[in-house]
């Protein structure tokens, strides 16, 4: 019985030496402070928005989609030099120069006649004068021309209009990808935080088992291999945490980047992950529809047509141009 009785009484010891060991073990884990770090991060950074809210922000703030709206803009204004090619062409002239004044000066010196004697009643004039002038002139001028048989004229307009609608798919496409970008983040944020509240659980649940097992070192219903083996899958799980943790704080900061939110703001997603719909449309009409409504494609028919019109313009170029002019100047 001795042999016995000192077998079980250091296990006893070893089983107290090692509860000792694992008492508190989050305290003294640096994984665990690592953890308690990034929640306090996200609690102090983030704030939370709704899918539908985010999207309208992002299409409202995003400084790429406005930079793609002012291109469809300046596309506009070439649309409407076009259609200007139209109207007459007033020109206002001026001569030389337009506006002014104008200074003389006259002399006149009869040398010849000093000494020359005159009759007493005979009053003759100085026989030196000088005579200085002003006056003001303007001289406008005005042309008008119009030409109203041009054929590379209609030509232009029309592949000024291509281009703007052009421009019109390409912003299309522009805000797609943005919502597109949008809902992945979001939906990418959704599952990171899905995955903490599960491994959070999960983790606790193990914790649980951890202490059962630690509580069974006393009376012999647990070894000391069973709580090292439990305390390493804690210690696993802890990691992987971290790891969701970051890859929340990563997915939550690009969509506070996409939605063009405050600087170190996280935005949360408000709502879990649910499903969002099932794609009832079969294969061939997916295809289909993507084939003709596709931005892309469609704004690369645009630049063909647009090409098309600019070679008929080049080649119109050539034909005679037909207008009137007239001129016209005011001398005052």
């Amino acid at each position: 019985h001795a042999p016995r009785c000192l077998a079980r009484e250091a296990a006893q010891n070893n089983a107290i030496h090692l509860e000792e060991g694992i008492l508190d073990t989050e305290k003294y884990l640096p994984q665990f402070d690592q953890l308690l770090e990034l929640k306090r991060y996200i609690k102090a950074k983030g704030k939370r928005i709704s899918l539908e809210e985010a999207i309208k922000r992002g299409v409202e703030r995003n400084p790429k989609l406005k930079v793609a709206f002012t291109a469809i803009q300046e596309f506009e204004w070439q649309v409407i030099a076009a259609k200007r090619r139209w109207y007459p062409q007033l020109r206002l002239n001026n001569g030389t120069p337009f506006a002014g004044y104008t200074w003389g000066t006259f002399i006149e010196d009869n040398y010849g006649m000093r000494g020359r004697a005159f009759p007493p009643n005979d009053s003759p004039d100085p026989l030196f004068k000088s005579q200085q002038s002003q006056s003001f002139m303007m001289l406008p001028g005005a042309s008008l021309e119009w030409n109203f048989f041009e054929p590379t004229r209609q030509p232009d307009i029309n592949a000024a209009n291509e281009l703007l609608e052009k421009q019109k798919y390409l912003f299309a496409v522009s805000a797609r990808n943005l919502i597109l970008d949008i809902q992945q983040s979001y939906y990418r944020a959704q599952r990171s935080q899905q995955l903490i509240e599960s491994f959070e659980a999960i983790y606790e649940i193990n914790k649980l088992e951890l202490e059962t097992l630690r509580a069974g070192l006393a009376d012999n219903t647990s070894t000391s291999l069973d709580v090292a083996q439990r305390q390493a899958q804690l210690f696993s799980q802890l990691e992987q945490l971290i790891g969701y943790a970051d890859d929340f704080i990563r997915d939550t900061a690009e969509l506070a980047e996409l939605i063009s939110a405050q600087a170190e703001q996280l935005a949360i997603p408000k709502d879990k992950a649910t499903l969002q719909g099932d794609w009832l449309m079969p294969l061939g009409k997916t295809i289909d529809q993507a084939i003709s409504q596709r931005e892309e494609i469609l704004a690369s028919l645009s630049a063909a047509e647009a090409a098309r019109w600019r070679g008929i313009e080049a080649i119109r170029s050539y034909l005679p141009i037909f207008g009137l002019t007239g001129n016209g100047f005011l001398e005052l």
